[in-house]
């Protein structure tokens, strides 16, 4: 059995020079850091995702024109005519789906990037400011319409608001997911990441939002871009800079 006594002297020459340098292999991988927040979370996630699928099931041809409204500005007409921007189904669905995404990936951010521990109710206020400030703008774009009498220009102006927070939700929904169980992605990139694109989709929309302004006329240039710079830039900036400070 020639064969077969060669196997074996390979055998033991590989056995005693394991034994003779006295190395085995150990597999200590790291361990994996563990998201923040508790069932909660969890909670939100499903409920964001039963709303985009409940809207993906029985409004799919809305889903459909507010993507089109957002990369097309001609498409926002056929949307204006046919929805209100507060009072339908699929924008109340999709803008409660906006507070919610949008507050849990600023509370993921912060939990990530500061040291001490955030608290979970801090979401809540995250959420009651970003709903107040959206309210504020609104109802200041409609009350500067009714005063410079612009009224329809002002409504316009405010489902154009409304239309991008919406999708602002859609964009940041699976970062939120990847930052809640993508254990082995680093979560500064994810955060990074949803920044990034929600900065880019503010600064799309702030240029649309400039030509439908500077097209209205009986107003005047400096008043619209005092507005910009009131209720668009600001709120930010301010955001930008409480980022980054925490980080």
């Amino acid at each position: 059995m020639p064969v077969n006594a060669f196997f074996f002297l390979l055998q033991s020459s590989f056995a005693d020079q394991r034994w003779l340098t006295d190395t085995t292999a150990v597999f200590d991988p790291k361990p994996v850091p563990q998201p923040p927040g508790g069932l909660w979370v969890h909670a939100v996630l499903l409920l964001c995702f039963t709303l985009l699928v409940l809207l993906r099931v029985y409004d799919f041809r809305r889903i459909t024109m507010l993507v089109q409204g957002f990369v097309r500005p001609a498409a926002v007409a056929t949307l204006y005519r046919e929805e209100s921007a507060l009072t339908s189904r699929v924008s109340f669905f999709l803008i409660l789906n906006f507070v919610m995404v949008c507050s849990l990936f600023l509370w993921q951010s912060a939990a990530y990037g500061m040291e001490a521990e955030v608290q979970d109710s801090s979401v809540l206020w995250i959420a009651l400011v970003l709903l107040a400030v959206y309210i504020v703008k609104i109802i200041s774009t409609r009350v500067l319409g009714f005063i410079f009498e612009v009224k329809e220009a002002a409504r316009e102006y405010a489902y154009n608001i409304v239309l991008f927070n919406k999708t602002i939700g859609l964009i940041l929904f699976p970062v939120t997911l990847l930052l809640a169980y993508a254990r082995q992605v680093p979560a500064e990139w994810l955060i990074w990441t949803g920044l990034v694109l929600w900065g880019l989709a503010l600064l799309y929309r702030l240029v649309r939002l400039s030509f439908i302004g500077f097209s209205v006329r009986g107003v005047s240039i400096f008043y619209i871009i005092l507005y910009l710079c009131t209720l668009e830039i600001l709120p930010v900036l301010v955001i930008i800079k409480l980022l980054i400070k925490q980080h």
